[in-house]
C-alpha cells in the first residue's frame, strides 16, 4: 500500500488550499493583563468554497471575490472575550474580530454552490482579478474560468463542462450517455455553455460547482504571498514565514505586546496543542484557586447532541475552577436533584454555545443552529461547536459520543483524510477525559 512520507512537502496541497488567518482582539482588563490579541498562528486551510451572500453581491461571482480576498477581511464587533470555559467567561473585555484574511490562494480555484432544491443563480465572468491589473498581468496572477458542474433537479445526474486553453472548444461529460466518454460540443461556445448564469444549460440542470485556474500556476501564487505578506506585515503587524509554500506557512504577531505562555491560558484545555497564540499588554498574574467549586449539574458530555441541550459539566478539580469575569452570563439552571442528570427531553434555556462551521455558519448558535440541519459536535481544543456533516468531508459521522473530536479548523490534516494520513484513525479514535 502507498503512503505519504512524514513530511510531505506542503506544495502539493497548497495547489488547491486557500490559506487565511483571523485576528481577534480584546479591550481587557488590568487583572487581565490589559489588552490581549489571539491570533491562528497555524493558517485555517480550505480546499473549496461555497458561495455566500447572494442578495450582497447582487449574484456578481466577481463581487464575491473581491469581497473574500480584501485586506479587511469579514469585521466582526462587540463579541466577548474568547477567554472562557464552558460558557464561564475570564475577562469582561470588548472583543473584535477580524475574520477570513487570505494570505495565500491555490492555483485551482473550486466555488460550490449552495445545495438547495432552488440554488441561487449566480453569474459568472470568464476571469477573476486578485490584485491590480497591471501586476496581475505580469505576474499571470488571472483566475480563468475552465470547467461547470452541472446537477439535475431531483440530484440524481451530473453533467460536467470543460474549456480548451484557447477556449475555442467546450467539452461535455455526460455520464454513460456516450459511453463514459467526453465529447466536443459542435456547436459549443465559452459565453453560452461555460461562463454566464444560465444560459445554455440544459433545461432542468444548475450549477453546482465552478472551477478556476490561476493562468501564471504556483510563480503567481507566490507573487500573492509576497504582496499580502507586506501588506500584513504593515496593517497588522503580522508576520508570514517561509519564502515560498514548500512548507506550511505559520503567523506570529510582531507589534508592542508580549507572547503569552501557553500554560498561562488556563481556560483552554490543550493549551500547548492549540493552533492559536495570544500576546497581552503586561503579564496576567497567576490564577487564584478557589475552595470550593460552583454547584453545578453533572452532566456528561455528549458530541453528537442539540448544544442548547448541553449543560455546564463541573470542572474537574479545584486546579480548573477560576473567578469568573464580571459580566459572567447567569449560569444555566441545575436541575432540582443535582445528582440526576438532565432528562433527554429537557431543553436548557440560552445554553452559551459558539458554532463556527466550515459551512460558513459562525456566531451564536442559540441564533443559528436549527437541529433539522443536522446535529452538531463540540471540539476539544476550541470548544467551538460545528455541524458533523461538514467536519472530516463527512466522515465526522464516524465518531462515536464519547470519541474525542478535533474540528477541521483546529486539525490541519482534515483535507488529507485517512488515504493520504496514515495517522487520522488514530488522531481521532482517543477516548475523552473522564
Amino acid at each position: 500500500m502507498w503512503k505519504v512520507p512524514p513530511k510531505t512537502p506542503y506544495g502539493f496541497f497548497s495547489y488547491f488550499e486557500t490559506l487565511t488567518t483571523e485576528i481577534h482582539t480584546c479591550s481587557g482588563t488590568q487583572a487581565a493583563g490589559g489588552k490581549h490579541v489571539e491570533i491562528w498562528k497555524s493558517p485555517l486551510r480550505q480546499h473549496s468554497h461555497e458561495l455566500k451572500q447572494h442578495a450582497e453581491c447582487k449574484g456578481d461571482v466577481a463581487i464575491w471575490f473581491r469581497n473574500f480576498i480584501s485586506i479587511q477581511g469579514n469585521p466582526l464587533s462587540g463579541l466577548k472575550c474568547w477567554r472562557e470555559e464552558e460558557g464561564v467567561l475570564f475577562c469582561s473585555g470588548v472583543r473584535d474580530d477580524i475574520r477570513g484574511l487570505v494570505f495565500s490562494l491555490p492555483v485551482m480555484l473550486i466555488l460550490d454552490i449552495e445545495d438547495s432544491s432552488s440554488p441561487p443563480v449566480w453569474n459568472f465572468p470568464g476571469t477573476l482579478t486578485p490584485l491590480m491589473k497591471t501586476l496581475a498581468k505580469k505576474e499571470g496572477l488571472i483566475y480563468d474560468l475552465v470547467g461547470m458542474g452541472l446537477f439535475s433537479q431531483d440530484k440524481t445526474h451530473f453533467i460536467t463542462r470543460y474549456a480548451s486553453k484557447s477556449r475555442s472548444d467546450i467539452y461535455t461529460y455526460d455520464g454513460m450517455k456516450s459511453g463514459g466518454h467526453t465529447l466536443r460540443m459542435e456547436k459549443g461556445k465559452f459565453a453560452n455553455h461555460i461562463s454566464g448564469d444560465t444560459q445554455g444549460f440544459p433545461d432542468g440542470y444548475s450549477i453546482t460547482a465552478a472551477v478556476y485556474h490561476l493562468r501564471g500556476g504556483p510563480q503567481a501564487q507566490r507573487a500573492f504571498l509576497d504582496v499580502r505578506r507586506k501588506e500584513f506585515s504593515k496593517r497588522y503587524d503580522l508576520v508570514v514565514s517561509g519564502e515560498d509554500l514548500s512548507t506550511l506557512p505559520s503567523v506570529t504577531y510582531s507589534g508592542d505586546l508580549l507572547e503569552l505562555d501557553p500554560q498561562d491560558r488556563f481556560w483552554l484545555r490543550f493549551p500547548f496543542s492549540s493552533k492559536k497564540t495570544e500576546y497581552v499588554t503586561t503579564k496576567m498574574d497567576p490564577p487564584p484557586k478557589l475552595p470550593n467549586a460552583p454547584a453545578v449539574a453533572p452532566i456528561p458530555t455528549e458530541h453528537h447532541a442539540n448544544p442548547s441541550r448541553q449543560a455546564t459539566p463541573s470542572p474537574e478539580s479545584e486546579e480548573t475552577t477560576y473567578p469568573p469575569a464580571q459580566t459572567q452570563l447567569p449560569p444555566v439552571p441545575a436541575p432540582v436533584n443535582s445528582e440526576s442528570p438532565v432528562s433527554e427531553g429537557q431543553s436548557l434555556p440560552d445554553s452559551l454555545f459558539r458554532i463556527n462551521c466550515r459551512c460558513g455558519m459562525t456566531g451564536d448558535g442559540n441564533v443559528l443552529y436549527q437541529e433539522e440541519e443536522g446535529l452538531a459536535m463540540q471540539c476539544e481544543e476550541c470548544r467551538d461547536w460545528s455541524h458533523i456533516a461538514c467536519q472530516r468531508n463527512g466522515r465526522a459521522s464516524l465518531l462515536g459520543p464519547k470519541d474525542r473530536f478535533i474540528c477541521d479548523f483546529c486539525d490541519g490534516s482534515s483535507v488529507l483524510g485517512p488515504a493520504l494520513d496514515p495517522g487520522f484513525h488514530k488522531k481521532q479514535r482517543i477516548s475523552v477525559r473522564k
